[in-house]
């Protein structure tokens, strides 16, 4: 028998109350256990109910486009946007701001020193290292490393 003739059938032996009676049933057990599994996600922190970490860095990069204006060159913000969205946010973007603590700060940093390792097969250089290659002698604005005065 067809399938569409076996539905015909059975249609035919149920009243439209009775049709109501289980809709309705069916979908109270639907929505108990859509709202379950909903109450379990937010317990296993799953959902979040605070701002994401990739919600408060795409503020932060429209606010900073405009605080910037005129101090700080084009190259400069595309680069601090180049870095949020290739680095921070991938590891970061969907935590919490609550969940970024210390410690989760210190996995970033070693993750992205194996992350270069990996890739360059040698480790990221040091800020101060990149200063120095960049050709000014003097490492740190600290008086010890200031270039004497002329006026004196």
């Amino acid at each position: 028998m067809h399938s569409l003739a076996v539905l015909h059938l059975f249609c035919r032996q149920k009243s439209p109350h009775q049709y109501k009676e289980e809709s309705l049933s069916k979908a109270k057990d639907v929505a108990e256990d859509w709202f379950l599994q909903l109450r379990g996600k937010l317990r296993s922190g799953e959902i979040k109910t605070e701002k994401t970490f990739r919600e408060a860095s795409e503020q932060f990069l429209r606010e900073y486009d405009i605080i910037t204006q005129g101090q700080r060159s084009k190259v400069y913000i595309r680069g601090q946007h180049s870095r949020s969205q290739v680095h921070l946010v991938p590891f970061f973007g969907a935590m919490g701001l609550s969940e970024i603590t210390a410690g989760k700060v210190q996995e970033y940093r070693i993750h992205r020193h194996e992350e270069t390792q990996a890739k360059r097969g040698k480790p990221p250089e040091t800020a101060g290292a990149q200063h120095h290659a960049s050709g000014n002698r003097y490492s740190s604005p600290g008086p010890e490393n200031r270039r004497p005065s002329r006026l004196a």
